[in-house]
């Protein structure tokens, strides 16, 4: 019995520290999805650099002052214009500009997600095949309604070694919401398995008392309560859900 407890006292650990940090998943549309399992999957948060990111290549939503009088130019989801190697050829998404330099630092087509403690993660690389090429790591925190900036910032971390660039990426609530399906769409209704199962068991006993009412009414002749039909199990019926359910 003892055993039996510990196991399930170690199972209940690893259950709540799983739940507790749900992953982000690719979208495939410059963003990620953290869906809750206790809530059949739902979505729970949307992260969409989309709306963190400037439709011209040659102004980027976030410039970021950075270490070493550099700049960090970020442009989530769509290539930047400064001039090679943070062009649209080069598929760039972050850009390190100094004066005279610039330097590549990740790619729109080269982006991962992960989650740590409720942190989300975009990381850009510019190469993957090439351990020691530049890589952008954006940590992102969603805030909650009043304890957060107003708006998206964007903020310089450090820089690691190899050309590893992590700055902080903070959004306010409505940033973070799940994507509200269409109602033009013709989504689901919401309607379970069972509510269904359950309409359609009502249509068909109102059908058959119905069509057995007339029915008998007609072609038997019957009248007052003798026109249902099967009366005496319709009669009976309470008592046996009684006995029936618990």
């Amino acid at each position: 019995m003892f055993r039996e407890t510990v196991l399930l006292f170690s199972v209940s650990l690893w259950a709540a520290a799983n739940a507790a940090t749900l992953p982000c998943v690719n979208n495939g549309k410059c963003g990620c999805d953290v869906k809750d399992p206790s809530k059949n999957n739902a979505t729970v948060t949307t992260v969409d650099l989309n709306r963190v990111t400037s439709q011209d290549g040659t102004k980027p939503y976030f410039d970021a002052p950075g270490a070493g009088g550099y700049d960090y130019m970020i442009n989530p989801c769509m290539p930047l214009d400064l001039g090679d190697p943070c062009n649209p050829k080069q598929e760039a998404m972050g850009c390190q500009v100094s004066k005279g330099n610039k330097y590549g630092i990740g790619r729109v087509d080269h982006l991962d997600w992960s989650m740590n403690n409720s942190v989300i993660q975009a990381h850009f690389q510019t190469d993957p095949s090439d351990k020691n090429a530049r890589q952008t790591f954006l940590l992102i925190h969603c805030h909650e309604p009043g304890t957060g900036p107003d708006k998206p910032t964007l903020k310089f971390l450090t820089e690691g070694p190899g050309g590893h660039y992590w700055l902080d990426m903070e959004l306010p609530d409505e940033y973070c919401k799940p994507v509200q399906p269409s109602k033009k769409t013709g989504t689901s209704s919401g309607l379970s398995v069972g509510s269904v199962i359950l309409i359609c068991l009502l249509v068909v006993i109102v059908l058959y008392l119905s069509i057995g009412m007339v029915f008998k009414k007609v072609r038997m002749g019957a009248t007052g309560m003798e026109i249902i039909p099967n009366r005496d199990f319709w009669g009976g019926l309470p008592g046996l859900l009684k006995v029936w359910l618990p």
